[in-house]
């Protein structure tokens, strides 16, 4: 067997220590990539918790006002169907399609009026108006 001259036995150990170098920086990175993951996921979980809890606050708000909505809506049609049928029936009288206006046509006029007011003072219109836009305002024509 031939004898190695020193820098090849140099070589030798350099190669050798250079291997377990990178085995060390390797096996090192491995643990450090999986204990970044761990804490990746937990900061995802954390997060995806506090998203939840925020969407859950927002469904919650969302019925409240939905449970509003209705209940105005009943006290509307509690105020005003009665007067509507009332109107209605008015109309189809003699006095209404004759007469312009007699004394049960201005009392059922004042009353409307009066629960129109009265609706939008409670605060009846919040959302969305008691009374349309679109029925007009005096002297427009319509």
């Amino acid at each position: 067997m031939m004898a190695l001259p020193w820098w090849g036995k140099a070589l030798g150990f350099a190669g050798t220590g250079m291997a377990l170098a990178i085995g060390a920086k390797l096996c090192i990175g491995h643990h450090e990539s999986a204990a970044f993951k761990r804490g990746e996921l937990a900061e995802r979980a954390k997060w995806e918790k506090v998203q939840a809890e925020r969407q859950l606050q927002f469904r919650e708000r969302a019925d409240v006002a939905s449970e509003k909505a209705a209940e105005r809506d009943a006290e509307r049609e509690r105020v005003f169907i009665p007067i509507e049928k009332e109107v209605i029936r008015y109309v189809q009288t003699e006095p209404a399609t004759v007469v312009c206006l007699d004394d049960a046509g201005r009392s059922i006029l004042q009353r409307a009026i009066e629960a129109a007011n009265s609706s939008i003072a409670a605060g009846a219109s919040q959302g969305s108006p008691a009374v349309p836009a679109a029925a007009g305002r005096a002297g427009d024509g319509r």
